[in-house]
C-alpha cells in the first residue's frame, strides 16, 4: 500500500500551488523505477485521490525518471545507472534511493 501513500503525498503538494479559487489545468509527475509502482498503479491512485479537489479535472502527465541513487558518504541523491552502485559525486558505495523519491511532483499548471 505505499503506493497510496506515495500519490497521497505528491497529491498534497500539488494542492499547495493552486491558489484559492481556482483549479489545476495540468498536473505532471516523474515516475521511476524506485518507486515500485507502475503508470497503471499511479493513475488509479491519483483519479481517487483528486476527487472533489481542485485537481479533480487536471490532465494528470506521467513522465518517466532514471532511477535514483543514495550515497551515505556524501548524503547526495543522484541519477543511477543501471547496474551501477558507485556515487558519481564521491564515488563511495551507493544504495538504491528510497521509494518516495520515485514519484515526484514535476509542476501544476493552473487553468
Amino acid at each position: 500500500m505505499h503506493e497510496h501513500h506515495l500519490v497521497q503525498s505528491v497529491i498534497a503538494e500539488a494542492l499547495k500551488q493552486v491558489p484559492p479559487g481556482k483549479t489545476a489545468r495540468r498536473v505532471t509527475v516523474s515516475l521511476s523505477p524506485d518507486a515500485h509502482m507502475d503508470e497503471t498503479s499511479v493513475r488509479l491512485h491519483t483519479g481517487e485521490a483528486v476527487i472533489n479537489t481542485p485537481l479533480a479535472a487536471a490532465e494528470i502527465v506521467i513522465q518517466p525518471a532514471p532511477p535514483r541513487l543514495y550515497c551515505k558518504t556524501c548524503d547526495k541523491e543522484s541519477e543511477r545507472r543501471p547496474g551501477v552502485f558507485e556515487c558519481p559525486v564521491c564515488g563511495g558505495p551507493g544504495r538504491p534511493a528510497h521509494h518516495s523519491s520515485g514519484l515526484r511532483l514535476v509542476s501544476v499548471e493552473i487553468a
